[in-house]
């Protein structure tokens, strides 16, 4: 995850608001699958499919820890 990304979470964490990440997560994800579609078209966004795939799992991880 960038240090942007990983401080804008950190702050959401630190004030509660899971709507936001829920909503981080989300937007990451759709943007994931509209990689891997355009990878059906020839298109190789590994790059960035890898980096959206490892924000996604450190959202989620973060939203845990405000279960």
């Amino acid at each position: 995850m960038s240090a942007a990304i990983d401080q804008i979470v950190r702050s959401y964490v630190k004030l509660g608001n899971r709507v936001a990440l829920e909503k981080m997560r989300d937007h990451r994800r759709r943007l994931l699958q509209e990689a891997r579609i355009r990878a059906d078209s020839g298109y190789n966004p590994e790059v960035s499919m890898s980096a959206l795939q490892q924000d996604i799992e450190a959202i989620e991880g973060d939203l845990s820890r405000l279960e």
